[in-house]
């Protein structure tokens, strides 16, 4: 199976290490609590198409601090919540598979030759406040500088690196059984031009607008429907922050049968519509739509299925440059994707299973893709009595 991992095993063995020495770090700096234990949590799934990729996710946390491993990807926040509020402090790195420009898509077929590694390393910072009936306000921004490499099939020039700053502020609402938000800002791309990103034949910088609307309904029922809405539109944003779309793993917007990060796209809406029966307990408490957690002396078997629709209009879809004699990608893109998904718990521990088509055609493209993870809630270390 190929993976997210091909940007080669011995940058993951280094993530290994070095998540370790920051364990080792974490356990002699982050303070100790009698009523606040460390706790852990472990996942591990794979998605099954056309570009196969992996995931392996594995954290501690204890209080406001995080510390957690995402296949190549390390990260370390500080959360703590305040008066009327939180703020979050993050440090991450990311390395080889960063926008998963490994596996770039070109008109539904893969296109090894536009492969580039890509890595970074960034802060993030965000403050959220809350306000009366569930709302919240907000506003943050990250900075990072990447680094770029070719790949094997690569036959595209290789820009050596880029510094990205992003500005956001946002404005939501939240209760157990919904939620909503609206985002926008200014993201400023530097890199060296000169036509090696798709997006830009100069040299210089790059300034791009973004606004970003999601929310969904999920009520917590035996019989319940579940409706997850994204949508979003940009100016001059493209190959490296272009909205990710496809697959059923983090890193984009889900939307049934396509590839993971398949469409690179400037403006998007994706409505997701599924019908759940079953326990409601059954959702990973970790993943997309946690619910609740269930207490780790519960060793009850809980089991959830769905079926869903996905129907997604997309525009602006990425690579803006053509090859001569080659026709240009069209202004909106239609994609409608069906999905089967059954998620079975007990006690902390979870698996979840997903088999979806899509309506895309492809040279040598699977008709249907399946999504399959195991994973074990956050729960202490020691265990001492009921979870928070």
């Amino acid at each position: 199976m190929r993976s997210s991992w091909r940007a080669g095993p011995g940058g993951v063995a280094r993530c290994l290490v070095v998540f370790l020495g920051f364990i080792l770090l974490w356990c002699r700096a982050v303070p100790a609590a009698a009523s606040t234990p460390t706790e852990w949590r472990a996942l591990g799934g794979a998605l099954l198409e056309t570009s196969s990729h992996g995931e392996v996710d594995v954290g501690l946390r204890r209080g406001p601090w995080r510390l957690e491993l995402y296949t190549d990807t390390l990260q370390a926040a500080y959360s703590p919540e305040l008066s009327r509020g939180r703020v979050w402090a993050a440090l991450r790195a990311q390395g080889g598979a960063a926008g998963l420009m490994i596996t770039p898509w070109t008109e539904g077929n893969l296109d090894p030759s536009r492969a580039l590694s890509a890595s970074y390393l960034g802060p993030e910072l965000y403050w959220v406040r809350y306000l009366p009936a569930g709302i919240y306000a907000g506003l943050g921004g990250s900075l990072s500088a990447w680094r770029f490499g070719s790949m094997p099939t690569t036959t595209r020039a290789v820009p050596p690196w880029a510094l990205v700053a992003r500005s956001r502020i946002l404005l939501g609402y939240y209760h157990p059984s919904g939620s909503v938000e609206v985002s926008g800002g200014i993201d400023r791309v530097d890199h060296p031009g000169s036509a090696v990103f798709e997006d830009a034949s100069f040299s210089g910088a790059l300034v791009q607008s973004a606004a970003e609307l999601s929310g969904g309904y999920r009520p917590r029922a035996w019989l319940a429907p579940r409706i997850e809405v994204f949508a979003g539109t940009s100016t001059g944003r493209g190959e490296l922050l272009a909205t990710r779309v496809g697959g059923s793993m983090p890193y984009g917007i889900p939307l049934a049968g396509t590839g993971w990060s398949e469409l690179w796209v400037q403006r998007h809406m994706v409505l997701r519509w599924a019908l759940f029966a079953g326990n409601p307990d059954a959702a990973p408490g970790s993943g997309v739509g946690a619910e609740a957690v269930v207490p780790p002396q519960d060793t009850a078997l809980r089991v959830r299925a769905g079926l869903r629709l996905d129907v997604g209009v997309l525009g602006g879809v990425i690579p803006i440059a053509r090859p001569a004699g080659t026709a240009a990608p069209p202004e909106a893109q239609l994609v409608v994707g069906a999905a089967a998904n059954v998620v079975i718990r007990r006690r902390a521990v979870w698996a979840q299973t997903e088999i979806a088509r899509a309506s895309l055609q492809g040279q040598g493209r699977w008709p249907v893709t399946v999504m399959i993870r195991v994973g074990r809630d956050w729960r202490p270390i020691q265990q001492t009595g009921r979870p928070r």
